[in-house]
């Protein structure tokens, strides 16, 4: 059997109030040259009741025993899908009839193009979510941000397939994966919503933010540690620090000021972030991590002397943000 152009893959848990109009936005696509796999982490509302009314021939659903999560059924979908390129989708957003036919004209004629996302529109609300288009606004921002809406992605199967995702980073499994793919080949979003997001109590809570944070935060570490410094003159706890940032004392401030310059010159030698806006994104984090520090240590005999390691902008910023905190204590 020849295999299809796209396997759309759509875990699914407990949407039964959703999952039809995903299923119906699926098969009203433009492009119908495509298998449709669905995979249950064993629901217990209507959800899977709900999908086997559908007859169409390009659905595979897969009904799994046990809840083993979110992750573990996106990587069974990849290790199913023959097509030669895997979207995919959530059980409770909303694809736009055209959306599967846009990311093939961008990969056709964009052939270094692996992952194409799209903007998106959240349910009830008004006017898009626009996210960065290029590969090198994309790559920037990855330092800072989740710059691709998984929902919206169309990936090239044969670089999914080489990763997958990695259980272990979820709720920010997209995110590590993106860190991982950004340096394979280039990232496009397409500026126009493709795709309907649908906001609800269901998602995620806050004690998964806490984890989704700090699986973010570890998957960036990640990403900078790719630049070829000296991982033994600037080990991970210290660099660790100063991102977050918390600076305690002047020692690893120094040091933190010297990596930052460091990452500079070795990443406009190695050429694996843009150079201007790999330093603007440095600045933004040297001047964090000196707020920080100077915000308990400014008034420290012991510590002025380090103003000289920031740049004069940020030295006069410092100092007019505690001059403003001594004129409300005086006042008050």
């Amino acid at each position: 059997m020849k295999p299809p152009l796209i396997s759309v893959l759509m875990p699914v848990y407990n949407c039964g109030q959703y999952v039809a109009e995903a299923v119906d936005s699926i098969l009203n696509q433009t492009v119908i040259d495509f298998e449709f796999i669905i995979i249950d982490d064993a629901s217990t509302d209507s959800t899977v009741e709900i999908i086997r009314q559908y007859s169409d021939p390009r659905i595979t659903l897969v009904v799994k025993e046990a809840n083993t999560g979110y992750t573990k059924s996106l990587n069974m979908g990849v290790s199913m899908a023959r097509g030669q390129f895997i979207a995919r989708m959530d059980g409770d957003d909303v694809s736009l009839p055209e959306r599967f036919a846009e990311q093939l004209n961008l990969f056709t004629s964009r052939p270094e193009v692996i992952v194409c996302g799209s903007c998106m529109t959240v349910i009830g609300t008004n006017g898009p979510i626009m996210f960065p288009e290029t590969h090198t606004e994309i790559s920037i921002a990855l330092l800072s941000s989740n710059p691709v809406a998984h929902p919206s992605v169309m990936i090239r199967s044969s670089s999914l397939k080489k990763f997958n995702y990695v259980p272990e980073k979820e709720p920010a499994e997209d995110y590590h994966l993106w860190t991982t793919l950004i340096s394979e080949g280039q990232f496009y979003n397409i500026q126009k919503a493709l795709i309907q997001y649908r906001l609800h109590d269901s998602q995620i809570s806050s004690t998964k933010k806490e984890v989704q944070y700090k699986s973010f935060f570890d998957s960036r570490h990640e990403l900078l540690r790719r630049l070829p410094y000296s991982k033994e003159k600037y080990d991970d706890l210290l660099t660790r620090k100063s991102l977050i940032p918390e600076i305690s004392n002047s020692q690893d401030f120094i040091k933190a000021s010297k990596w930052f310059s460091d990452l500079k010159k070795v990443n406009k030698n190695s050429g694996l972030f843009p150079e201007v806006a790999f330093d603007d994104q440095i600045n933004h984090w040297m001047t964090n991590a000196a707020l920080g520090f100077f915000t308990n240590h400014l008034f420290q005999l012991s510590t002025i002397p380090l103003l000289m390691y920031l740049p004069l902008n940020d030295v006069i910023r410092i100092l007019k943000m505690h001059g403003k905190f001594l004129i409300s204590k005086v006042t008050t």
